[in-house]
């Protein structure tokens, strides 16, 4: 009898979602993308036990209508690309249609969206996905996720402190906020805040929050365009 056997279905998108999602700043980054692409300018993320426990992902973009709400937790569902040419004309954060999948596979998932003209609310965990529900909510999209790798106990076990995960967060939401300034987010842990850009639209204030107002005083602007390319930013002494 031969050794060589085909995996499962689950056991193959545990393993990818294991890919995709290897921490909750993995959650936190492929959510912040979605919110991204769907035009958002306000982003709360709201995290329990450095995203151990919870994640939750609120924005007002332009939302999900109810029939793709069954389909997006689906593997390689996506509205960015239809055929391989579209790779090299996408201008979006993702594409692949992973991230939703993963997710789903790797915790509890519970998605509520408004398209300003309905509103409806999925829940999902692994292959198993719920018929879509009136739920009332504002204009733009709410994604909970609950109990990380419950169901993968090797991957939680690789998991850091709370202090260590939650840092990690905090470390990419920063990031975003000083690339998006345009976008007002909120950062908060157990009910804390720990940022917050709301009505901050300029690059330099936003620096200031996050480093501190002494750390701008060194800073050099950078503006320079080289052909289609445009640098703009700060630069300030090692």
């Amino acid at each position: 009898m031969g050794k060589i056997k085909q995996l499962d279905s689950v056991t193959i998108n545990k393993i990818a979602a294991g890919e995709v999602i290897d921490r909750p700043v993995s959650i936190v980054k492929e959510l912040l993308e979605n919110s991204f692409d769907a035009g958002s300018t306000k982003i709360t993320i709201s995290v329990e036990e450095g995203g151990k426990k919870s994640i939750i992902i609120s924005d007002n973009g332009s939302g999900i209508i109810k029939e793709d709400l069954l389909v997006a937790p689906l593997r390689h569902s996506t509205s960015k690309i239809t055929k391989l040419e579209d790779l090299y004309l996408t201008n979006s954060f993702g594409f692949r249609g992973e991230a939703l999948c993963s997710i789903c596979h790797a915790a509890q998932v519970s998605i509520t969206s408004n398209n300003r003209n309905e509103s409806y609310q999925i829940h999902c965990h692994q292959a198993n996905i719920s018929k879509p529900e009136p739920k009332t909510h504002n204009p733009g999209t709410t994604i909970m996720v609950r109990e990380l790798f419950q169901n993968m106990p090797v991957r939680q076990k690789f998991l850091k402190t709370t202090n260590t995960e939650l840092s990690y967060i905090t470390d990419i939401v920063q990031q975003f906020a000083l690339i998006h300034p345009h976008i007002d987010f909120t950062l908060t842990h157990n009910e804390k805040e720990i940022l917050n850009t709301t009505n901050i639209k300029e690059l330099k204030c936003i620096i200031a929050l996050i480093y501190g107002k002494n750390f701008i005083n060194n800073l050099i602007e950078i503006n320079h365009q080289q052909g289609d390319v445009n640098f703009y930013g700060y630069l300030t002494d090692p």
